[in-house]
């Protein structure tokens, strides 16, 4: 059920052909010998043990299967299941889960990976190398790989390739994650499948499998097996594999044909892709083993390296490299591995300078600031760890324990750049105390009722940029003492009298590095008082002229000067009051002997002409009522018929079918629009006993292009009206129709514009 529920979530994919497999074609020597090895220079090859499923149709768990035609990543050779060899072909939406009581497991897995082993196949053979080294290539697929589902973490059938020299006892396991000691696991190689199943050696996963060609649900890369032999020796493999804990969802490895054969191990290739490349400098050491005798033979991205002819090769940058170790025996070995390197850290050494004043001594530096300077920002590195010398910093022993809040006299340390590869630089950062400067005074402007204004930061921090201290952020503290422990930053607007002396300390900074503390006086200064800034309409077709006055008390005009701005653009306006014709922002300045310049703001809106967006006629059967929707920027005023009767509501209620104007115009009485409208109405009731009151019926305010059918409820229809015969009196075919309730549609334009219905009174 756990394949049928995943197969419905997932896209549907092409069927594969499976691969193909045969128990019976080759023995176990000749699968091992003729099949997996296929090499002079490995000799004396014999199997020696052969143990597997004892299934009771003469099934085996091993013999040779052949993918040719699939994409399956080896072609052929030799594989060793822990079910059935023919279940291997069944379609991926089966299960392997062979059972066959009496397979027992092996007690060497058990030992040496911790499992509880069950169903297990077992070759073992020796063989005789001549050469230093030997490997093969294989790859582990298991039903046990669960597809988002975290299972895949939980379980693992195993398998070993163990070797030992035939005179010991202890073996080796080959099957590892290269570079390490980690045994081929489905959960020890897997990608992230979720928080509780995090990517573990993703780099040697090759896929899920949903329509595969073989029955199991993933598989890793081919992985290459490598060893270290003394040539001449005899030596012991043993091939194993197992279910654990049960003998439910098989696994099987399979061996690629041919590849049992003698190598020069050079490690795992160090990938960027595999977070295994070298740092920029770094030098790597290539030793395959060899043995007395044996001639080597170096390449570099297939170019031959003269004079490399050691066993030893010492390598400091990118490539392909290449070995070939023939032995006095004449036979090759070959090897080679990749190499990359990381990009060389880009960094660059920094300068803190730390506020001071001309008696200080230490200073507070925060060592973190110095990463702004010392970081390329297009690489991603990091700085963490601060030394007092470069001796420590190059060990990575007593780090500075607060970098955050180190006190220092003048002097240089030093800083750890890693670039999350685990390559790291050290930088040189240099400590400076910078003593005061002075500024000009800032003056600020009381108020008649108070010799206590407030001091606005924004007003001091335009004048500090004044100053041109190549400072871009200011710090300001009340005394010398805050400003040299940074604590109590003015933060806000606050008052004159707050002032304990007529000063204030300012912080210098530039990109969070101190430039130096500044004193900077405070002046108190009369000050002008002008009303508030004000907002303004103007007509926009008008011709007429807008008076702006200042606002200054006409006492002080004789020592008062005034400019005048249009957009922020000085204009050649210098008295108390202009006269404008065109909309926008308006600026005075006015300045007065002894105080601070006030200004006052003036914003002259254009009044824009309305716009009858809409217009909504709602028939509530006995009352109309006509509601007007305009756009524009001012306030306007409605009027219905009557240009001389203007209200302030858009809805006028009680209109009277037929035709009527509507006027708009804005309160400024710049424009006036109008616009014609036709309302339909018709009779609610009609009594035609000729008595001249109501003896007809008819739809009131249409002129032409209309007609009118009229019909009971039944939908019988009774009589058509038009234009030439505009109304009923209640008659059919010269016949009076009873009283009761009669139906209607007005159709123009072959629409119905109009429906409902009407009495008819006797």
């Amino acid at each position: 059920m756990r394949k049928l529920i995943l197969l419905l979530f997932l896209p549907a994919l092409s069927f594969s052909q499976s691969i193909q497999v045969d128990q019976d074609r080759y023995t176990a020597q000749e699968l091992i010998e003729e099949l997996l090895i296929q090499s002079d220079c490995i000799t004396d090859v014999v199997v020696t043990n052969v143990y597997g499923a004892n299934f009771t149709d003469g099934s085996k768990s091993f013999g040779y299967f052949d993918a040719a035609g699939t994409g399956f990543p080896i072609s052929n050779g030799l594989v060793l299941s822990t079910g059935k060899l023919e279940t291997i072909s069944e379609p991926t939406s089966s299960l392997a889960n062979d059972f066959h009581s009496g397979w027992d497991g092996d007690a060497q897995l058990e030992a040496e990976l911790g499992i509880d082993s069950y169903n297990a196949t077992i070759i073992e053979f020796d063989f005789v190398p001549n050469v230093a080294g030997i490997s093969f290539r294989y790859l582990f697929a298991s039903e046990e790989y669960q597809f988002d589902n975290s299972v895949t973490c939980k379980f693992s059938d195993a398998f070993g390739f163990f070797i030992r020299k035939a005179d010991e006892t202890s073996y080796k396991n080959l099957a590892v994650v290269p570079g390490t000691q980690t045994p081929i696991l489905n959960t020890t190689v897997h990608p992230f499948i979720s928080e509780n199943c995090p990517a573990v050696n993703e780099a040697y996963f090759d896929r899920f499998n949903f329509n595969a060609e073989t029955i199991f649900d993933g598989q890793t890369k081919v992985l290459n097996a490598v060893a270290e032999v003394i040539p001449g020796e005899t030596y012991h493999v043993k091939l194993v594999i197992a279910d654990d804990l049960n003998d439910k969802y098989d696994s099987a490895v399979f061996l690629e044909a041919g590849s049992f054969q003698s190598s020069a191990d050079l490690g795992p290739d160090r990938l960027v892709q595999n977070n295994d490349a070298l740092c920029y400098g770094e030098v790597l050491v290539l030793e395959p083993a060899t043995a007395a005798g044996d001639q080597v033979a170096w390449y570099r991205n297939g170019n031959f390296l003269p004079g490399e002819t050691n066993s030893q090769l010492r390598i400091n940058k990118p490539g392909e490299y290449a070995v070939q170790i023939t032995s006095s025996e004449g036979c090759i070995a070959q090897g080679n591995i990749i190499v990359e390197y990381y990009p060389q850290i880009d960094y660059n050494s920094a300068v803190l300078e730390a506020c001071g004043f001309s008696t200080t001594e230490t200073a507070q530096y925060n060592l973190h600031d110095s990463a702004s300077q010392i970081l390329n920002p297009n690489q991603r590195t990091t700085i963490e760890e601060f030394f007092m010398s470069r001796t420590d910093a190059e060990n990575a022993v007593n780090p500075i324990a607060d970098p955050e809040y180190f006190i220092s006299e003048a002097r240089t340390v030093f800083g750890t750049v890693h670039d999350g590869f685990g390559c790291s630089e050290i930088a040189e950062i240099t400590l400076t105390i910078n003593a005061e400067i002075s500024l000009t005074p800032f003056e600020i402007c009381s108020v008649e009722e108070s010799n206590d204004p407030e001091i606005a930061l924004t007003d001091l921090t335009a004048h500090l940029i004044d100053q041109n201290t190549n400072a871009s952020n200011f710090q300001i503290y009340s005394s010398a003492e805050h400003a040299l422990n940074d604590e109590f930053e003015i933060v806000t607007n606050f008052s004159f009298s707050e002032l304990s002396q007529d000063k204030l300390y300012v912080k210098l900074l530039e990109d969070n590095n101190c430039l130096g503390f500044a004193i900077v006086p405070v002046q108190l200064l009369g000050a002008i008082e002008l009303p508030d800034d004000i907002e303004l309409s103007i007509c926009s077709d008008s011709k007429d002229l807008l008076l702006l006055e200042s606002g200054l008390d006409s006492s002080l005009y004789e020592e008062a000067l005034f400019q005048w701005f249009y957009e922020g653009e000085p204009i050649p306006q210098s008295g108390s009051s202009i006269y404008v014709s065109e909309p926008g922002n308006y600026k005075v300045e006015v300045s007065h002997q002894n105080a601070c310049t006030a200004s006052r703001n003036f914003e002259i809106n254009p009044v824009e002409t309305a716009v009858i967006r809409e217009v909504n006629i709602t028939n509530l059967g006995n009352e109309i009522r006509v509601e007007i929707e305009v756009t524009g920027n001012s306030s306007y005023e409605y009027a219905l018929d009557d240009s001389s009767q203007f209200q302030q509501i858009s809805v006028f209620s009680d209109v009277s079918p037929g035709n009527h104007v509507l006027f708009v115009r804005d309160t400024e009485g710049c424009q006036t629009v109008s616009r014609e409208i036709s309302i339909f109405g018709y009779d609610p009731f009609f009594t035609p006993n000729g008595d001249g009151y109501n003896d007809s019926w008819t739809v009131h305010g249409l002129t032409s292009d209309y007609y009118i059918q009229i019909y009971s409820r039944y939908g019988k229809l009774y009589t058509i009206l038009d234009s030439k015969n505009s109304s009923w009196n209640g008659k059919f075919e010269n016949n009076d129709l009873p009283a009761g309730e009669y139906w209607f549609s007005l159709i123009q334009g072959g629409k119905v514009n109009l429906t409902g219905h009407f009495s008819l009174i006797r």
